[in-house]
C-alpha cells in the first residue's frame, strides 16, 4: 500500500535552545542546521533511508519507527503534488504521519547522509516511547496523537500535529499536554511563522512575508517574553512598525511605533509595566489592591477602597489609600471596577484630574490593539 506524502519541501528551522546570555534577546533569533536537523529527529516518527523520484521516495531501510503499510514487497513513499524534493537524491528522510499520509520535516526539503543521521543524538526519550498512544483525526485536515491520562480519564496530547488548509499547513509537538514548537507552511512549503516554546528556558518565534522577508520576531524565556521584539510593515519589511523590550512577559524599557513613512507616532520607555518616574510605596503595611503587569503595562484589582480616590487628591494621598506603586503619568487601570466596566485615574501637576469609566469590552479591545 502507497503512503502519501503531503508536504516535503520545507524548512525545517525550529530549534532547541537552553537558557543562554543575556545578549541572545537583544538580536533577531538565530539557528543552524543542527539544530534543524535535532528537531527534526524529535519529530520524526518515521525516519526512512531511500531514494526521491518523481512524486516517490523509494525506501530502502527503515532506520526508525515501524509502518504496517511499508512491506517487503512495496516500500514505496507516494509524494503529493506540491513540489520541492528533486528526484535522484538519496539519504535520509524524517516523516511525520498527517491526516492525508505522511509529510517530510527534512531541512530545506533535502536529504541527509546516512552518516549525519547516525552523528546526530537520538532524543533522551522520543515521544513514540509513551504507552497508549491513539491518533485522533477530528476532520480531513487535522490530525494529532494524544494518549489517556489515567487519573482523570482525560486525553493528553502527545507527539506531532498537522493542520492543512487550502493554502498552508501547520505541523507542531506537543510533550503531555504541553506545545513545544509548531510551524506554519504555505502550499510552496515556504515558512510562514516559527514558534519555539518550550515551558523552560529560551524560545522564540519567527513570521515571514512570501518573499521569506522576516516581518516579525521575539523571545521566549520560561514561555514569557523577553528581550527584543520587532515587527515591520508587510509592505515594506526594511520599515520598523513597532520595536519593545521585555522583561519575563513585562514591557520594560523603550517602546516605540512607526507610521507608513517611518514617523515615530508612539514613544514611551516603561519600567517594569509602569511609565516612570514611578511612585513607590514606601509603608510597610500590605495593601488590598494588587498589581497586574503584563505585555501592554500595568492594571489594577478591584477593591472597595478604591472608591476613596477622589479629584483633587494628591499623588501622596493616593499611595497612602492604595498602598501601591503606580505611575502618575500612565494613570491607574481598574479593569473590573463594576461587572462589565473599568475605572481609569489620570493625574495632572501630582493631583487626580479624572475619573473616566467606561464598558470593559472596549478597554481590553483596546489593550489587545497595542500588543
Amino acid at each position: 500500500m502507497n503512503l502519501q506524502l503531503l508536504f516535503a519541501g520545507f524548512v525545517f528551522t525550529a530549534l532547541t535552545f537552553s537558557a543562554r546570555s543575556e545578549s541572545v534577546y537583544d538580536r533577531p533569533p538565530a539557528y543552524d542546521v543542527k539544530m534543524q536537523l535535532q528537531d527534526a529527529w524529535s519529530l520524526g516518527e518515521l525516519v526512512v533511508q531511500g531514494t526521491s523520484g518523481k512524486r516517490t521516495i523509494a525506501v530502502e531501510q527503515v532506520l526508525f519507527g515501524k509502518s504496517a503499510e511499508l512491506t517487503e514487497t512495496k516500500h514505496d513513499i507516494a509524494m503529493g503534488s506540491t513540489p520541492g524534493i528533486a528526484s535522484g537524491i538519496r539519504g535520509v528522510w524524517f516523516l511525520v504521519k498527517g491526516p492525508d499520509g505522511y509529510v517530510s520535516v527534512n531541512p530545506g526539503g533535502k536529504a541527509i547522509s546516512l552518516e549525519t543521521f547516525k552523528a546526530l543524538p537520538s532524543p533522551a526519550t522520543h515521544w513514540t516511547t509513551q504507552k497508549g498512544l491513539t491518533v485522533n483525526q477530528p476532520d480531513k485536515r487535522h490530525l494529532n496523537h494524544c494518549y489517556v491520562k489515567p487519573e482523570t480519564k482525560d486525553p493528553v496530547r502527545h507527539g506531532p500535529w498537522v493542520f492543512l488548509t487550502p493554502i498552508d499547513v501547520e505541523v507542531g509537538l506537543f510533550l503531555h499536554g504541553e506545545q513545544e514548537f509548531s510551524l506554519k507552511l504555505d502550499s510552496m512549503g515556504c515558512i510562514k511563522r516559527i514558534n519555539r516554546y518550550p515551558k523552560v528556558g529560551y524560545g522564540f518565534y519567527l513570521e515571514y512575508d512570501n518573499y521569506d522577508r522576516l516581518v516579525e520576531f521575539g523571545h521566549f524565556n520560561d514561555r514569557k517574553r523577553h528581550g527584543l521584539y520587532r515587527r515591520y510593515y508587510a509592505d515594506d519589511p526594511d520599515q520598523l512598525r513597532e520595536e519593545k523590550q521585555f522583561t519575563n512577559g513585562v514591557v520594560d524599557g523603550r517602546w516605540r511605533k512607526w507610521n507608513e513613512k517611518g514617523e515615530i507616532i508612539y514613544d514611551q520607555t516603561f519600567e517594569m509595566g509602569l511609565v516612570p518616574p514611578v511612585v513607590h510605596y514606601q509603608g510597610k503595611e500590605p495593601g488590598p489592591i494588587v498589581i497586574r503587569r503584563d505585555e501592554n503595562g500595568a492594571t489594577y484589582s478591584m477593591h472597595p477602597v478604591v472608591n476613596g480616590i477622589k479629584v483633587g487628591m494628591t499623588v501622596q494621598e493616593v499611595s497612602d489609600l492604595l498602598k501601591v506603586d503606580f505611575s502618575p503619568t500612565g494613570g491607574l487601570m481598574f479593569l473590573f471596577y463594576q461587572r462589565d466596566q473599568y475605572l481609569s485615574v489620570s493625574f495632572k501637576d501630582g493631583k487626580v484630574s479624572v475619573l473616566h469609566t467606561g464598558h470593559n469590552g472596549v478597554c481590553l479591545g483596546l489593550r489587545r490593539d497595542m500588543n
